[in-house]
């Protein structure tokens, strides 16, 4: 075997093939090698081609990655940043940008404020109390944690408000301490007959940030009908007269009897006072009928009680514009209808002496009962996308869908009135004098319409917050008040009392 023979020009020639090209691995080129340098803390170095006078260009080095706690387009969110949350993720998360927690409401309850970071797979479904001071941020992709441009989603539960920020009853709010919340598109928690009225947003005593946030606003609910009143109670009927013990202590039959006043008057009746035979007349009905018959050896009849025409008041109906408190609006209800007034009873027949035989008069029918009031209508639901309860806000391209407002419910029919008892009549004793039949009852009055529902974007009391930075999208529809109850609002912002 021959030794191997290496030349000085086949040495030179192998190293220049050997080192053409090859950058470090820091991104540095070799300028022996023909590569002018390139910086960058990753990624492949330059390359040139050896033996060439000037050297090769360099490669591009890479860049390191940006990371940003505001929002940056691309950035992604250093773990130190805050407290990450993804709808979609498992429940046994931490908080981390690699085991998020699955709910805003379990990162809040483990204690931690501040910054809060939801990405933007899936769907939030919770209603949660902000702290004052916290910053919600909802733009992030989530397998990266970088900022993107797309919003994250989030709907309140139905009857619910999807997120209450609360500053302290002794505290107005404070500019210093601002709550922030962007990158969310927002959809409130839909309306029921028992919760009619939708929000998404409440603030109290808070210095409020919206930026880049869309609301989604559902209807608010029609308000329910009154009821309709039930009827007057009829009147009891009267007893039968008849023959009664020579100048006993004998009361005559009494009155039909009465739920609400309206007692026929007892049959007329002859008593030993002081060993004095004497007369009683038939009693009158109530109330103040002046209608019982006469006693004596000529007896008159009782006569009828008088029905009544006084019907019940109607119902107030629904005014003003309600009012609004940290767990939504209130609006005004219809009132309910007044009872009727009650028919007259009947009064009592004479009691008659004919010979020494001594008979008592009927009794009269007890009036009916006034028919009892209708109840009022509810009022319509309101759909109010932010509530501001002495608070202050900032707007940024917020933009707001309203939602309609529910129309009043109309007021419920009042009851008729009752029948009048008819009287006591003693047909086999042609001697026994008649007594009056009781008079029907009024009906009861009509209950009052609610008030129909605000569609609007705001609903405030105190400061008006500006609204600068929100774009309407659609149209406000508000709620009717039926049979001249109040209309609903329907524009940006409104201005309502506070709910106690």
């Amino acid at each position: 075997m021959k030794p191997l023979q290496v030349t000085v020009g086949s040495f030179v020639a192998s190293l220049a093939l050997m080192t053409s090209g090859c950058g470090d691995d820091r991104g540095t080129g070799n300028s022996d090698a023909g590569g002018d340098s390139a910086s960058g803390g990753f990624g492949a170095g330059g390359s040139g081609v050896g033996g060439s006078p000037d050297g090769g260009a360099g490669g591009a080095g890479g860049a390191m990655p940006i990371e940003s706690c505001t929002f940056e387009l691309g950035a992604t969110i250093g773990e130190r940043c805050g407290v990450f949350v993804d709808p979609s993720g498992a429940t046994s998360g931490d908080g981390s940008r690699s085991a998020p927690f699955k709910s805003l409401g379990e990162a809040i309850e483990h204690g931690r404020a501040a910054s809060y970071f939801i990405c933007n797979t899936g769907e939030l479904e919770e209603a949660v109390f902000l702290p004052v001071g916290s910053h919600l941020h909802g733009n992030i992709e989530c397998e990266t944690w970088a900022w993107t441009d797309e919003r994250a989603r989030w709907k309140g539960p139905d009857e619910s408000i999807a997120i209450r920020i609360l500053g302290p009853d002794s505290a107005p709010a404070n500019p210093e301490l601002p709550t922030s919340i962007e990158g969310l598109e927002i959809t409130s928690g839909a309306a029921t007959e028992t919760s009619r009225s939708p929000t998404a947003i409440v603030a109290k005593n808070a210095y409020v940030e919206l930026r880049n946030v869309v609301i989604l606003m559902q209807p608010g609910v029609d308000g329910a009908d009154g009821s309709a009143g039930s009827a007057g109670s009829p009147g009891a009927d009267g007893f039968d007269g008849g023959v009664i013990p020579a100048c006993a202590s004998y009361d005559g039959p009494a009155g039909g009897g009465s739920t609400c006043g309206a007692n026929g008057g007892a049959g007329g009746t002859y008593k030993n006072s002081f060993n004095n035979c004497l007369p009683f007349n038939g009693g009158d009905g109530l109330p103040n009928q002046d209608n019982g018959g006469t006693s004596g050896t000529t007896c008159t009849a009782g006569q009828d009680g008088s029905s009544s025409s006084v019907n019940g008041a109607p119902g107030q109906r629904g005014m003003g514009r309600g009012t609004v408190g940290r767990d939504g609006y209130v609006g005004d209800n219809g009132g309910a209808g007044g009872p009727g007034a009650p028919g007259g009873g009947g009064g009592g027949g004479g009691a008659h002496d004919v010979s020494g035989t001594y008979y008592s008069g009927d009794s009269g029918g007890a009036g009916g009962c006034g028919g009892a009031g209708g109840a009022g209508g509810t009022y319509g639901g309101s759909s109010i996308a932010l509530i501001s309860l002495q608070s202050l806000w900032a707007f940024e391209n917020v933009r707001i869908q309203p939602g309609s407002g529910g129309d009043g419910g109309i007021g419920g029919m009042g009851g008729v009135g009752g029948a009048g008892g008819v009287s006591g009549n003693n047909m086999a004793l042609a001697a026994v004098c008649t007594a009056g039949d009781g008079g029907n009852g009024a009906s009861g009055g009509r209950g009052g319409a609610g008030s129909g529902g605000h569609s609007a974007a705001i609903a405030y009391v105190g400061m008006e917050p500006p609204v600068a930075g929100i774009q309407i999208l659609g149209a406000f529809h508000a709620g009717a008040g039926p049979d001249a109850a109040d209309d609903g609002l329907g524009q940006v912002a409104i201005e309502l009392g506070a709910t106690p």
